[in-house]
């Protein structure tokens, strides 16, 4: 039985080698054309598998019946389709799913990439709210999934976030914001960035612990 599964991706565009961990039975390698891909691996198992036992198990898409957004229950709604589709009702609180193939791999595809832009639209409505409190000038904001990470502040002060930040409960999301705004402001994580952000989130080292323990495993995809 295979310890974990591989992802090759060879490309011209890369000098040496790049891993990624992708989920917690799955790892992702980046190489040149020439790369032997599979010496790296055998060299780097101990590194991999340890890493594997930390990532969080995924929640099951198949068999979901509902998907909680910021505190508030949504009834999701899968079903075979014609074609791939995802409906966000967010005033029914509804979500309607429709695939081709009701695989677990083909579901984590289509709703990771339909559920970006209404989750994009709720966190620039709250990024906005939270910037506009605290005075805070946005930059642009994009979405992502970054697997295990929640969001991150570029040096000209553009945001990036996992889009799956809406699945936590409102506070751990509005903290998760927060932390990306307090960066606008201050790059590092130096004493006086939390004490900004302190002030921002009187709550934040609880809000902090618990994105650590309890955040990557609310993620479906």
């Amino acid at each position: 039985m295979e310890k974990f599964k591989v992802i090759v991706k060879k490309t011209r565009n890369i000098l040496g080698w790049r891993l990624k961990i992708v989920d917690n039975k799955t790892v992702e390698i980046k190489v040149g054309l020439l790369a032997d891909w599979k010496k790296i691996i055998k060299e780097k198992e101990d590194w991999i598998v340890k890493r594997l036992a930390k990532m969080p198990e995924r929640k099951k898409i198949i068999g979901l019946k509902k998907l909680n957004i910021l505190g508030e229950e949504y009834k999701l709604n899968i079903a075979p389709g014609r074609n791939d589709s995802l409906i966000f009702f967010d005033d029914k609180k509804e979500i309607y799913v429709r695939s081709k193939r009701l695989t677990e791999s083909c579901l984590q595809k289509l709703i990771d990439k339909k559920m970006r832009p209404p989750a994009l639209k709720i966190i620039r409505e709250k990024a906005k709210e939270l910037g506009e409190k605290f005075g805070i000038k946005l930059g642009g904001i994009k979405i992502k999934n970054q697997k295990t990470r929640f969001g991150s502040c570029s040096s000209r002060g553009n945001l990036n976030f996992n889009w799956q930040i809406i699945i936590f409960p409102k506070k751990l999301f509005e903290h998760v914001i927060l932390h990306e705004l307090a960066h606008i402001l201050i790059k590092d994580h130096s004493p006086r960035y939390w004490a900004k952000l302190k002030e921002m989130d009187s709550n934040c080292v609880q809000n902090n612990k618990w994105l650590k323990r309890e955040g990557a495993k609310q993620f479906i995809v």
